[in-house]
């Protein structure tokens, strides 16, 4: 794949975060709303089930603990791609912070937390795939096992 051919629906969050930075260089602030156009028509071609908008919490690649808003969890994780060129150990819905603030317990990070690197940690929630149900755990009637849902 070349620096400016389109990502196929295989590609990672990563591979399509740098062809969105390759694609548009965002020298000005004029430039922000076409990477956020791109984002946008990927999330839809991959069908990413969107939400109010909300902070989320990520760990970069390099162990940085950062916020961005975004109405999915992958949609948060293609803008820190775009905006850092690094994936991301994980990321969570964040709404209120508490994620963060395990990091930064004073609620917010100061300017020398900015590029502070943390030890990379397991991922704060399963992703991907659904968890398959036991033959242990009971059914409901519609065939979902209780607390198995996305």
């Amino acid at each position: 794949m070349t620096a400016h051919e389109r990502p196929g629906a295989e590609a990672s969050l990563l591979d399509v975060g740098q062809w969105i930075r390759a694609t548009v260089p965002c020298v000005t602030v004029q430039d922000r709303p076409a990477r956020q156009a791109l984002i946008d028509e990927i999330l839809v071609e991959r069908r990413v089930w969107q939400r109010d908008y909300v902070w989320h919490t990520a760990q970069l690649a390099d162990g940085r603990v950062i916020m961005a808003l975004g109405a999915s969890t992958e949609e948060a994780e293609r803008k820190l791609a775009v905006l850092h060129g690094l994936g991301c150990q994980w990321v969570v819905r964040d709404p209120e912070h508490a994620v963060l603030f395990e990091y930064f317990p004073e609620g917010h990070r100061h300017p020398e937390d900015v590029n502070r690197v943390l030890a990379l940690t397991p991922p704060r929630r399963p992703r991907g795939e659904l968890t398959a149900p036991s033959a242990n755990l009971p059914v409901t009637p519609h065939g979902r096992t209780p607390g198995f849902m996305r």
